[in-house]
């Protein structure tokens, strides 16, 4: 398969969105609608997605391109997941004041959080990292997306995507009037929870922005032009921002959804001057940071909210800031280590044999 160019703005994005959702966790009333950032997360994954559908082998069979897929997205993701999880659990350890009969019992629980099965009804494990449920919505929709893009492929985007995502967002709507929300049953007795729904209809749209963005990405573009997509770009941003900052789990989440789409637009298909200001050799380790802040701040939420109750809100939240970014670090280090010796020890040499001559 050949390599995908990386876009810098979707980098960027990505570090934006990840410092959202650490505002909302965190429990500022700064900014409510943190958790909307998820869903420009969803439409991302499904515009990568559609890339690798493009770049997939279109000769090889529909089941053996949707495995290899998910297992490429799933090991890119692994380390990183391993280690936070491992850090997460010792916190939590830490945090309840468990004696070491429990932590071995209740250690390989995480196993659960390690292969991301909670909104596929796996309610038992220990989901330290907090997010869990986005991880497992995640690759249940991309599983149910991938083949389905690549057998019925124009079609997919055209019809199926679209529909897909307005009935999804649709029963959201009609159920419960806002998106937020993750562990809610749709129908009780079954798996199907509205944080699947959710991925569902982000992925789909996401498809649905990279056909856009492929249409409207390779044309020339005049300086009033360009100047008309940087004013509704950074409208859009600063509408999205009024919205997360005042309201909370409402009406008007669908309204930044679709804000969030047409930003993304702009931004991805270079349409204005902002989106090409990031250089992608800089900014792809803000693309790795966000996927780093994602996985290592909820239980960092919960120590200070149950540990450090004597200090303001200002001091919490800059010890907060500092033991995320500290964390960061060291799972970056620790999940290249672990690559590495996992590479080392699967060497094909280690297992089998050589004939002798």
């Amino acid at each position: 398969m050949a390599q995908m160019k990386r876009n810098g703005y979707i980098d960027i994005t990505k570090f934006i969105f990840a410092i959202l959702i650490m505002l909302f966790h965190f429990g500022s009333d700064v900014l409510k609608g943190g958790y909307l950032a998820v869903e420009g997360f969803f439409m991302i994954t499904g515009f990568f997605m559609m890339k690798s559908v493009e770049k997939s082998n279109s000769a090889e069979p529909t089941g053996v391109s949707t495995v290899k897929f998910m297992y490429r997205k799933y090991k890119s993701l692994l380390p990183m997941l391993f280690v936070s999880a491992a850090v997460g659990f010792v916190l939590y350890v830490i945090i309840k004041e468990q004696d070491f009969t429990t932590v071995f019992k209740n250690f390989w629980l995480i196993l659960f959080e390690i292969f991301p099965l909670q909104t596929a009804g796996f309610k038992d494990g220990y989901y330290v990292i907090g997010i869990s449920w986005y991880l497992s919505s995640m690759f249940i929709a991309l599983a149910i997306l991938f083949p389905l893009a690549k057998k019925f492929k124009r079609n997919f985007v055209l019809v199926i995507c679209p529909l897909l995502t307005v009935l999804c967002y649709g029963i959201i709507a009609a159920k419960y009037g806002m998106i937020g929300g993750v562990a809610k049953k749709l129908i009780e007795g079954t798996i199907l929870q509205q944080g699947i729904i959710r991925a569902l209809a982000g992925c789909s749209l996401g498809c649905i922005l990279s056909e856009i963005v492929k249409k409207v990405g390779g044309c020339e573009y005049t300086k009033l032009a360009r100047i008309v997509f940087t004013v509704l770009e950074l409208s859009a941003l600063g509408f999205i921002i009024y919205f997360m900052r005042d309201f909370y789990y409402s009406k008007f989440d669908f309204v930044v959804v679709i804000l969030l789409f047409g930003m993304l637009i702009i931004g991805i298909g270079g349409l204005s001057y902002t989106s090409n200001l990031w250089n992608p050799k800089w900014a792809k380790h803000f693309g790795t940071a966000s996927t780093l802040m994602v996985l290592n701040h909820c239980y960092w939420c919960n120590f200070i909210k149950l540990k450090l109750n004597d200090l303001t809100m200002n001091q919490k939240m800059l010890v907060y800031l500092g033991l995320v970014a500290v964390t960061c670090v060291v799972v970056f280090f620790l999940s290249k280590l672990l690559t590495i010796g996992v590479n080392k020890l699967l060497k094909k040499e280690l297992w089998i044999k050589q004939p002798s001559n």
